[in-house]
């Protein structure tokens, strides 16, 4: 049986839900990354990268090339180095001592970019792929971007990490 709004397994659901609620966002994270088929990963983490952006209203080119390269699978070949030019302005970002609140809103958003693109070099099926927890930690980093940008979490928004499962 399915949720209709979502796609998702009612069961797989109800068993994210539980971990999430218990701690367990990287178990929860992993059940509903999972139930996404590989061909629609990059796109589900690319939507929720640009729903981040939009409502943060933040704009980053690096942010805007990981989006772009994601929603294109005919790109995803470029995610590898989408990633390394993410990390490096990650590792610059990083060792600012007293970061603005501007820079640490785009910090978590840049590492939630590092994400995405891990996901859609992943979905290549590559010899040489990033951690499979790249994907698992989607749900929870997602929830703490939200919090950082809108100032609070809405189980209302949280659909928008619920994936549509191919079946």
């Amino acid at each position: 049986m399915s949720d209709a709004k979502h796609g998702v397994d009612e069961v797989l659901a109800a068993q994210a839900g539980v971990a999430w609620h218990v701690g367990d966002k990287l178990h929860a994270g992993r059940l509903l990354f999972e139930a996404i088929s590989m061909e629609l990963r990059p796109q589900w983490a690319s939507g929720l990268l640009d729903d981040l952006l939009r409502r943060s209203r933040v704009w980053h080119a690096a942010l805007a090339t990981a989006t772009y390269v994601a929603s294109h699978p005919e790109q995803w070949g470029k995610a590898h180095s989408v990633f390394s030019m993410i990390r490096n302005i990650v590792l610059e970002l990083d060792r600012i001592q007293s970061k603005t609140d501007s820079q640490q809103r785009l910090l978590r958003l840049l590492t939630f970019g590092e994400l995405v693109a891990k996901v859609t070099y992943n979905s290549t099926s590559p010899t040489d792929p990033f951690d499979a927890e790249a994907g698992w930690s989607i749900a929870a980093c997602y929830k703490d971007v939200l919090n950082d940008v809108i100032g609070e979490y809405s189980s209302q928004l949280a659909c928008n990490f619920l994936p549509t499962v191919k079946r």
